[in-house]
């Protein structure tokens, strides 16, 4: 079997948020107990991850709010037993609330290699100064997108909330999604266990609002599958739409014809 690589692998940490944005395409307001991802399980996954791929390119942590979760000082420093099979170490933040010392101290130990990927939500993002502050004085690198004002990162968010099955054949989604920009980067999202080939299989699925079919994820615990197997699976993720295809609207951002929102608008009391 031919090597493996991953571009993108995103492991999900938490479903805790500090934010409730109303259209969180992680679907994070939906999480009826929103809850860290306990350190054995993110290590667990980080462990199958690379016994599956013989490389991946960037290594992320994603949440919800990644600095929710205080066990990860922990992750990252277990992540330098890998540090030769992957490229970057990759981390997204709101800017809501700081790394403590103890992770500041590991991210540190990845050098150039690390990058933290900030979302400026303007007035929302209360801690942007500090955050920066923080990373230019430990040499931690960073960049920013600005999702507040008139010149938002890719014109706004999208609304992929409704969550409607389209009417479509399984051969017309499959020709939609070849378009589909989580298609085209190869953004493989990971949620206590389960391997999804985008973050929006994994959130509809994690969220309990779509159903997979067979074949639509890896189950890395599965001790029963092969790794050979759970290979394979892997290399035709792209090959037939998931369940959540028909439930999403990504691909039509190929067209340029979705609406943007401003971004980060919030949910007021126990809306959804």
């Amino acid at each position: 079997m031919d090597s493996i690589i991953a571009r993108r692998l995103a492991i999900v940490t938490t479903t805790r948020c500090t934010l409730r944005c109303k259209l969180c395409s992680n679907f994070m307001p939906k999480f009826v107990k929103p809850a860290d991802v306990p350190y054995a399980d993110i290590v667990a996954d980080v462990d199958h991850a690379f016994e599956l791929f013989d490389r991946i390119e960037w290594l992320q942590f994603v949440g919800g709010e990644i600095f929710m979760n205080r066990d990860m000082a922990d992750v990252y420093n277990y992540c330098l037993k890998y540090r030769g099979h992957f490229d970057k170490l990759v981390l997204m933040t709101n800017a809501t609330i700081l790394p403590n010392a103890k992770e500041i101290e590991a991210l540190g130990k990845y050098g150039e290699n690390c990058q933290i990927q900030i979302s400026d939500y303007g007035e929302l993002s209360h801690k942007m100064k500090e955050t920066c502050m923080l990373y230019e004085k430990h040499g931690i690198p960073y960049i920013m997108k600005t999702y507040y004002g008139d010149a938002q990162h890719f014109g706004g968010w999208i609304d992929n909330s409704k969550l409607l099955k389209s009417n479509e054949t399984t051969e017309q989604a499959h020709k939609r999604t070849l378009g589909c920009q989580q298609v085209k980067l190869k953004n493989m999202h990971c949620y206590r266990g389960q391997l999804n080939r985008c973050s929006q299989s994994c959130f509809m699925y994690a969220s309990g609002f779509v159903k997979p079919n067979e074949g639509d994820f890896v189950d890395l615990n599965d001790a029963s599958m092969s790794t050979e197997k759970k290979r394979e699976i892997i290399e035709n993720f792209y090959k037939y739409p998931r369940a959540s295809c028909f439930y999403c609207v990504w691909s039509e951002m190929e067209k340029n014809v979705l609406p943007r929102f401003p971004a980060a608008e919030q949910l007021a009391g126990n809306d959804l």
